[in-house]
């Protein structure tokens, strides 16, 4: 774990690859509201998680990042950090500003993805 900041945000890496030097890890948070359901496979029914005092969901959105192509790739996590959750952990962590934006090679692709 590289460090914690408000709900708990945090950086973990995972792994680190000696031939091509890329990094896979993610970026986390607490929660406790909005939680997922189980399932009961035999009916059918789902029921909210129980949570004891304390206790919180954690959500996290996995990266890897290639320093070669200087390219960071995140999922999409919609209860998740986002790319901005990420640039400011690292600030916290350097103290330096650091800015993270999307690279889109189509319009199309953009759109679909923004707008379904």
């Amino acid at each position: 774990m590289i460090g914690t900041g408000p709900n708990g945000l945090k950086i973990v890496i995972l792994e680190e690859d000696s031939n091509n030097g890329s990094i896979f890890g993610y970026i986390s948070w607490r929660r406790s509201t909005l939680l997922p359901f189980i399932e009961d496979g035999s009916t059918g029914s789902e029921r909210t998680i129980s949570l004891n005092s304390g206790d919180n969901v954690i959500e996290r959105t996995y990266f890897i990042y290639s320093p070669a192509t200087d390219i960071l790739s995140m999922t999409l996590n919609h209860l998740g950090p986002k790319i901005s959750d990420l640039s400011y952990a690292l600030f916290q962590l350097s103290k330096k500003a650091i800015k993270l934006e999307a690279i889109w090679k189509q319009d199309s692709i953009k759109q679909l993805v923004q707008n379904g």
